[in-house]
């Protein structure tokens, strides 16, 4: 039950970042879209909503048409993924010209009591994240067709990705 009501949470969450992400390609294709349906209520705009609701909908409907639908969206959405961040690098790196200045870059933090206030929680953060891969554990185990390619995958390609990724960022 606990495990459903994180899930649930965490699909809310989800879900408002994608619309989020949705309404941002939005407005790059069609200036006006922010504007486009009115003022919006909540603090947010028609058009942010409208973005979540047609984000939560596509969530549903792969939701409502079972696990081989989610299997065939996971197979090209992981893919796609590390592809669409490749170039996101790419594109960084080339309008920074190069990977020296981004590098160069001075510290933000000039003492110890500067940097602790966000080491904190940013130290929080991450247990949560690998608290959560780890209680999720299973989910990503149970295709496995022996308890070696299970080891394999969790002890060689989760932290090889893991770390793939947040040299990316």
């Amino acid at each position: 039950m606990m495990r459903a009501l994180v899930a649930c949470g965490w699909f809310g969450i989800q879900a408002w970042i994608g619309g989020e992400a949705l309404n941002t390609s939005f407005r790059t294709i069609l200036p006006g879209w922010p504007t486009l349906l009115g003022a919006g209520f909540g603090g947010h705009t028609t058009t942010e909503w409208l973005s979540f609701l047609l984000f939560w909908s596509l969530n549903i409907y792969i939701i409502y048409r079972g696990m081989d639908l989610l299997r065939a969206v996971e197979n090209w959405a992981a893919p796609f993924v590390l592809v669409m961040t490749t170039a996101l690098l790419w594109w960084a790196v080339t309008n920074a010209h190069g990977l020296g200045p981004l590098l160069s870059q001075p510290g933000k933090f000039h003492s110890f009591g500067e940097f602790l206030p966000v080491f904190i929680p940013s130290l929080t953060a991450m247990i949560g994240y690998w608290a959560t891969l780890s209680l999720n554990m299973p989910d990503f185990t149970r295709f496995g067709r022996s308890q070696r390619e299970q080891m394999l995958g969790q002890v060689v390609a989760l932290p090889t990705t893991m770390s793939l990724f947040a040299a990316m960022e």
